[in-house]
C-alpha cells in the first residue's frame, strides 16, 4: 500500500475537501480519475504526478481528512533522544523517522500512514505506541541522510579542536556516503541560512542533508586542504584534485571545483572510479545492430569518429570504452583531454593546460609529430582544432573526438558553420553517434501498465502494448528512488553516398535526417521506445531525457 491507497469513499471526501479549498476544480478531478484508472494508481498519487496538486498541499488535506498531524521538517527540531531509538537501516527501509516522545508515545514521521505493517514493526521493535505524523517523502529522506550521517554538535558547544575533528569527520562521511550511493558528483551549495549537500545519482541531483550556513567555510577549507588549493582565496574559482581510499582499500579520484557565490563558495566534487575506465563497449547499452556498425566504423585506419551529446551524456565513457578496444600492441594511441579522467595503460594521455599553452589545437599539432596511429581529442571546441583533426584524418590517422550537438545530423551543420569545406567533411567523417544516459527502473518495485491513447498518438506505441513505470515510493533496493543505474541510448549515423551528396549540396539538417532514417538509422526516440517496451526504463524518464 502507498500513501494514497485509500478507499473510494475516502477518495471522494478528499475530492470534496480539495474543491472546497479551491485547490482543484471539477474538470481536473475528472481528469485525475481517468488517469488514475489507466495507471491503476490512487487519486492523490495521480494528482501529484500530473502536477495538479503538490505533495504538501495534498498532505495537509489528508491530515484534515484522517485527523493526522502534518509537520514541515524543514523548520522542525528533531529530538535526538527520540531519533536514537531507531537505527538508520530501519529508517531507510520503512521511510520513517522518530521525531519526539511524549508520555511514552513515540511520534514518527511517515510518508505512508497506511503502511500498517511498518507501524507494527516499529512498535514491536521499540516497544512503544506510535503516533503517526505526516511528512513529505523528500524531507524524510533528507533527515535520514543528514541526521544519521554524523552527530553535529551545536556551534555554541564546540571548542576549536572539537570543531576541527567534527568537520574532518563530516567531510569524510559525505564522501563515503556519496561513494556508497554510487553518486557521480557531490554539490556543496550555500544559501543565505543553510548549506545544502546534494549528490548527483543516476544523473539527477538529490538533496542529502541540510547543514547550518556556518559550516560552509570550514567544510570548503577542509576540501581545499585535501585538494592543495589556496584556503585564503575565496574570490576566484579554483580547480584541484585529490585521491580517496575507502575502508575496503578501493581508490577513487576526486576532481574539485570551487565557485564564489553571494553566500559563500559553492564546491562541486566529481567522483571518478578508475575501474570504470576499463568498461567494455557491450556493457554500455548498444543495440546489437548499432554495436556491430560501431565496430565496423572504428576498424577504419583513417578518418574522424564523432561522439555527440549534451554535458553528462556519457560521451567520455564511450570514447574510453572504444579506446580500450583499439588499444593493442603495435598501435600508438595519443590523447589530449580536459582533464584526464581515467588513466589507461599503454596510451599516452595528455591534459589541457592553457596557461602553459597546452590547448587542444596546440597539443594536436604536436601529436602529429609523435607518429600516432590513433588520436583522441577530448573536444573539438574551435576551428583550429577541427581543421587539424581533418588534416590528421587525411594524412592517415584515425581521430576520435566529441562535439556538443543534440543529434547526429546537426553535427554536419556545426562543422559547416565553423568553415569546414563540405568535401573535407565527406572525405573524413566515418561515423557520428549521438547519445543520452537514461535511468533504469528498479526491477524490484516497478509497476506494469498498458499504454494510454495519448502515448499511442504521441510516441507511436500500439494499442495493448505494455510498459513499466517506476514506483514513486521506491523500495530498499533502489533506496526509495524507483530507479537504479543508468544505460546509454544511441543514434548512430554511418554516412552513405546519398548523405555525402546532400552535405556537398549543403542541404538542411532535417533533409539529411530524413535520408538517414531511410538508410535505416535507428533514432534516439526509437532506442528509448525499445527500452520502454522491454521494461528497462519508463515513458516519463524518456520524456525527461529527450
Amino acid at each position: 500500500m502507498t500513501l494514497f491507497e485509500t478507499i473510494k469513499d475516502q477518495d471522494k471526501k478528499l475530492g470534496e475537501i480539495l474543491l472546497e479549498k479551491k485547490i482543484i476544480d471539477e474538470e481536473q478531478i475528472q481528469h485525475v480519475i481517468v488517469k488514475s484508472k489507466e495507471s491503476k494508481t490512487r487519486f492523490g498519487e495521480t494528482a501529484i504526478h500530473l502536477g495538479i496538486i503538490d505533495e504538501i498541499e495534498f498532505l495537509k488535506v489528508l491530515s484534515q481528512q484522517q485527523g493526522l498531524p502534518y509537520v514541515d521538517l524543514k523548520s522542525f527540531n528533531i529530538d535526538r533522544k527520540a531519533l536514537s531509538q531507531m537505527d538508520k537501516e530501519t529508517a531507510r527501509k520503512l521511510l520513517a523517522v522518530p521525531l519526539f516522545e511524549v508520555e511514552g508515545m513515540l511520534a514518527v514521521g511517515f510518508h505512508d500512514p497506511q503502511n500498517l505493517n511498518a507501524i507494527d514493526e516499529i512498535e514491536l521493535k521499540i516497544g512503544k505506541t506510535i503516533q503517526v505524523i505526516l511528512c513529505t517523502k523528500d524531507q524524510l529522506k533528507n533527515v535520514i541522510q543528514s541526521s544519521y550521517a554524523i552527530e553535529i554538535m551545536d556551534e555554541n558547544e564546540m571548542d576549536d579542536d572539537n570543531e576541527s575533528s567534527a568537520i574532518i569527520e563530516l567531510v569524510e562521511k559525505i564522501i563515503e556516503e556519496a561513494i556508497e550511493s554510487d553518486a557521480s558528483d557531490i554539490h556543496i551549495q550555500p544559501s543565505e541560512f543553510d548549506l545544502d549537500i546534494r549528490y548527483r545519482i543516476d544523473g539527477v541531483l538529490q538533496s542529502i542533508m541540510i547543514l547550518p550556513h556556518s559550516r560552509t567555510r570550514p567544510i570548503n577549507s577542509r576540501i581545499k586542504v585535501m585538494s592543495n588549493l589556496d584556503i585564503a582565496e575565496t574570490r576566484k574559482p579554483q580547480d584541484g584534485r585529490f585521491k580517496h581510499s575507502t575502508p575496503s582499500g578501493k581508490a577513487y579520484d576526486f576532481r574539485v571545483s570551487t565557485y564564489p557565490t553571494e553566500f559563500g563558495e559553492k564546491t562541486v566534487m566529481r567522483i571518478l572510479d578508475p575501474s570504470k575506465g576499463n568498461i567494455s563497449l557491450d556493457k554500455l547499452g548498444f543495440s546489437k545492430i548499432n554495436l556491430d556498425l560501431w565496430h565496423e566504423a572504428i576498424a577504419n585506419s583513417t578518418g574522424i569518429i564523432l561522439v555527440t551529446g549534451p554535458t553528462g551524456s556519457g560521451k567520455s565513457t564511450t570514447l574510453y570504452a572504444t579506446l580500450n578496444l583499439l588499444n593493442k600492441p603495435g598501435v600508438n594511441i595519443l590523447t589530449i583531454e580536459d582533464p584526464v579522467e581515467y588513466n589507461m595503460k599503454g596510451i599516452a594521455q595528455g591534459q589541457v593546460n592553457e596557461k602553459a599553452g597546452m590547448t587542444f589545437s596546440a597539443a594536436l599539432s604536436s601529436m602529429l609529430r609523435q607518429d600516432p596511429d590513433i588520436i583522441m581529442v577530448g573536444e573539438m571546441r574551435d576551428v583550429d582544432t577541427i581543421e587539424l583533426a581533418v588534416r590528421a584524418a587525411l594524412t592517415g590517422h584515425l581521430v576520435l573526438s566529441t562535439l556538443h550537438t543534440n543529434d547526429t545530423t546537426s553535427s554536419y551543420s556545426r562543422l559547416l558553420d565553423m568553415g569546414i569545406d563540405p568535401f573535407l567533411i565527406t572525405s573524413t567523417v566515418r561515423a557520428i553517434i549521438a547519445q543520452r544516459l537514461i535511468r533504469k527502473i528498479c526491477t524490484s518495485c516497478r509497476k506494469e501498465r498498458a499504454v494510454n491513447e495519448y502515448e499511442q498518438e504521441k510516441y507511436g506505441f500500439n494499442s495493448g502494448e505494455k510498459v513499466f513505470e517506476s514506483n514513486n515510493d521506491g523500495c530498499q533496493n533502489c533506496a526509495g528512488n524507483g530507479f537504479r543505474g543508468r544505460c546509454g541510448i544511441y543514434e548512430l549515423l554511418i554516412p552513405t553516398h546519398s548523405i555525402n551528396e546532400m552535405i556537398n549540396n549543403r542541404v538542411s539538417d532535417q533533409e539529411i535526417r530524413t535520408q538517414a532514417i531511410k538508410d535505416n538509422m535507428d533514432t534516439l526516440n526509437n532506442e528509448a521506445k525499445r527500452l520502454a517496451l522491454n521494461g528497462t526504463t519508463s515513458i516519463d524518464e524518456i520524456i525527461r531525457v529527450l
